[in-house]
């Protein structure tokens, strides 16, 4: 079965027939517009719904598309009915319910009828259940016969709204309600920035999207990082390369801000991130475990690729070095020169694997020095519970044993003197 899309003033002609002329079939509860109200509800032919370009899941395939195929940057956006958008954006929904928990939506309407109808803005415009649309769509394409119930559909028509009222309830449709297909964190990050464009304050998004204030910047902040990331890798708007790395973002944001205000430190830092982000497969362990130890030693990192690479570094007043003041007090002179190192890209396989042995390196060393004061460590322990011991120890404590414990620990210390005194 084809799919014939129908133009906004066939939409809006049917719409004022069928709501002036046409009796529902029943009725369906909507809390829109602050007011809690029945709707409603209307079966259509199953191509009258048009696919609203401005949804908040798609947003980061849009711009992937648009990287990639060198389309314009307002091809989503131009025209809300323009047939080569709409084509992709079906391209982009079936690719969504054809993977990951998306694939519920289509197994349940392959077993059952639909149960709930799609939300329409008085346009014709879906506001919610798209990808249901889709796999409606695609499952009466498979086999018209078997699935001959979705070749009309149910819809509710909401009134003449804002923009703010759709968004408003697509958070509480999509986003909030348990059993709902997760966004990914960049889906979820592109929609609070483009609540914040539109006005909406951080307390705002806080109530609506039930999260805490500084976690609403946080993913904000980890999205325009990503973007920096992409940018800097000459691949603007290809999300999906970043899907994955939510926790090496968010490591990346937290340890920035422990390098206070030494500009160049933090530059550093986010391009050794960058390469690691870039090598997440191969440089071994979780990246948002490397991503802080790279922090942690990153002294050690650029004092090394100041030896390797054999890089000047500079004084405060700009001018070379004579080498001596590596490890002096200016953290300038250390991360400055390094900065279009770390991104020469005939240089980074270098910094690279200096990098990656170093934190080895260092951590290697760690694990040794704690191997070697073990012992030390844990005396201490035991003397500090040996005096919480005596400290709380009254006529009403329950002794029952204790005589027996203290007996085990003088024989214990007896055999570690004798060690020690044969040493």
């Amino acid at each position: 079965m084809n799919v014939r899309q129908w133009s906004l003033q066939e939409r809006l002609d049917f719409i004022r027939q069928l709501t002036d002329h046409s009796r529902p079939i029943g009725r369906h509860q909507v809390k829109f517009q602050g007011t809690v109200e029945f709707r409603d509800v209307y079966k259509v032919d199953l191509g009258f719904p048009c696919y609203r370009l401005a949804n908040g899941r798609t947003q980061a395939a849009q711009s992937e598309i648009i990287s990639t195929e060198g389309l314009s940057s307002n091809f989503f956006t131009a025209d809300p009915d323009s047939a080569e958008a709409l084509k992709r954006q079906d391209e982009i929904l079936r690719k969504m319910i054809l993977t990951g928990t998306d694939k519920q939506i289509v197994e349940i309407l392959q077993r059952d009828e639909q149960t709930e109808p799609l939300f329409l803005d008085s346009s014709g415009y879906v506001i919610n259940g798209n990808r249901r649309l889709r796999a409606m769509r695609m499952l009466v394409g498979q086999n018209e016969t078997e699935y001959t119930r979705f070749k009309h559909v149910q819809v509710l028509f909401l009134p003449p709204c804002t923009q703010e009222d759709i968004d408003e309830l697509e958070a509480k449709l999509q986003w909030l309600p348990h059993g709902r297909s997760e966004y990914s964190w960049v889906n979820k990050a592109i929609v609070l920035r483009q609540r914040q464009q539109r006005g909406w304050t951080v307390e705002k998004l806080s109530k609506f999207f039930e999260m805490i204030k500084k976690d609403v910047q946080l993913w904000i902040a980890m999205l325009e990082d990503a973007e920096a990331y992409l940018d800097e890798r000459n691949q603007a708007g290809q999300y999906s390369r970043v899907v994955d790395h939510q926790y090496a973002f968010q490591e990346l944001q937290r340890g920035r801000r422990k390098c206070g205000m030494d500009e160049a430190k933090k530059q550093f830092f986010t391009y050794v991130s960058y390469m690691m982000i870039d090598d997440a497969g191969e440089t071994g362990g979780r990246l948002y475990d490397n991503i802080p130890d790279a922090l942690k030693f990153l002294d050690d990192i650029a004092d090394q690729c100041h030896v390797d690479l054999e890089i000047e570094s500079t004084t405060t007043d700009g001018n070379a070095s004579d080498g001596l003041d590596l490890l002096g007090d200016s953290e300038g002179s250390r991360y400055e020169p390094l900065i279009p190192v770390v991104r020469n890209e005939s240089r980074k396989s270098k910094v690279r694997a200096i990098v990656r042995d170093k934190i080895e390196q260092r951590k290697r060393e760690e694990h040794e020095q704690q191997g070697t004061t073990y012992c030390l460590r844990e005396a201490r322990k035991a003397l500090t519970a040996l005096q919480n011991v005596r400290s709380n120890l009254d006529k009403d404590s329950d002794v029952d044993g204790l005589e027996s414990i203290l007996n085990n620990i003088d024989a214990a210390s007896s055999q570690i003197r004798m060690i020690l005194s044969q040493r």
